[in-house]
């Protein structure tokens, strides 16, 4: 699983600084080519386990994709970004609209996830009427209707970001507009970027279903808490790439784009990737439907996290001290997620 991980984050890295190369250089400009784009190549991985995950008829990794997306990227990713940071500099500084921005909407998106726990405890209680099936029918119908709310979020979303508002997200330093992936620019010869660009799809997909083999064989192999596995060291494994960007940027004072790493990745997963298993989930026949439902702990841990990271921003400034304490809270989520029973 380790080396798995490791391969399916790499070649999602690789394929998502590729792609943005290549229509870079290419100069064309498709009607809608950076909402789609943006949606597709900041969770390539995701995307691609998300599906494999619903084609192998296993729900887990797609409920835990959020949760360990928040907990990577937010809370650990930030910790380290802060504490990089606060090693060149006492007090570093950054755009607060932009970040606080992203940081209030990824708390927005968890509130489905929620709505979804609870709208589960309060039909299956055993004195309301009807079927189970019944039950299981209200549960599907608002799982989609809140994917369905969310795309509409993100198109809303894609619009305050690149046409509405675009001068909101330009750092006084940096002075452009972050990118939507978080890959540095190759240099590599323009003939040999096309076929690299093949192959790292290729890879991707040969990994992904490796490592969505490994995880379905598991349960049975071992005695494992599976959602230990797909909230923490999965999620690393994944993002791996991403939090030595956001830790290097902050070292190299660019503090903006590193948070928007952070943040935007997030907000993409919530937003698109998510809403989208589920949708497909429904147009694909003979398929277990897919709802919004996550567990308990992983979701109040997301939730915990989410909040306390739009704290941490909120003032526009970062500090060692503030990456402590994102990272302690990551290693008690992490902690408490080790030690759920394995059943």
């Amino acid at each position: 699983m380790i080396l798995n991980g490791l391969a399916v984050g790499t070649c999602s890295f690789m394929a998502a600084g590729l792609f943005e190369d290549l229509t870079r250089a290419s100069h064309t400009h498709v009607p809608g080519y950076s909402f789609i784009a943006e949606a597709i190549w900041t969770n390539p991985a995701w995307l691609c386990i998300g599906v494999l995950s619903l084609y192998a008829n296993d729900h887990q990794p797609i409920h835990l994709i959020i949760p360990g997306s928040i907990l990577t990227r937010n809370i650990l990713g930030l910790g380290l970004g802060f504490f990089s940071g606060g090693i060149t500099q006492r007090v570093q500084r950054y755009n607060p609209d932009a970040i606080f921005t992203t940081a209030s909407l990824k708390l927005v998106c968890l509130i489905p996830l929620v709505l979804c726990s609870l709208l589960i405890l309060a039909i299956r209680d055993e004195d309301v009427p009807g079927t189970p099936t019944d039950r299981d029918g209200s549960i599907i119908l608002f799982s989609r209707g809140a994917a369905i709310v969310s795309l509409a979020g993100y198109i809303a979303y894609w619009f305050f970001w690149n046409i509405t508002h675009q001068d909101l997200f330009r750092t006084e330093a940096e002075n452009t507009v972050p990118s939507h992936s978080s890959s540095p620019t190759t240099t590599l010869n323009r003939p040999i970027k096309p076929l690299i660009f093949t192959f790292s799809l290729f890879s991707l997909l040969l990994c992904s279903v490796i490592l969505i083999h490994t995880l379905t064989e598991l349960p049975s192999s071992m005695p494992t808490n599976t959602t230990f596995l797909l909230t923490i060291p999965l999620p690393l494994l994944i993002h791996h790439h991403e939090l030595v960007v956001i830790a290097k940027a902050s070292y190299l004072n660019k503090r903006s784009s590193a948070l928007l790493v952070a943040e935007g990745g997030t907000l993409h997963t919530a937003l698109v990737v998510v809403p989208f298993l589920v949708l497909l989930s429904w147009v694909v026949s003979g398929r277990p439907p897919l709802t919004l439902q996550t567990p308990l702990l992983p979701l109040v841990a997301a939730g915990l996290a989410a909040w306390v990271s739009g704290v941490v921003l909120q003032d526009g400034r970062s500090n060692y001290l503030k990456g402590v304490v994102l990272l302690v809270l990551y290693f008690s989520a992490a902690i408490a997620a080790f030690l759920l029973p394995a059943s």
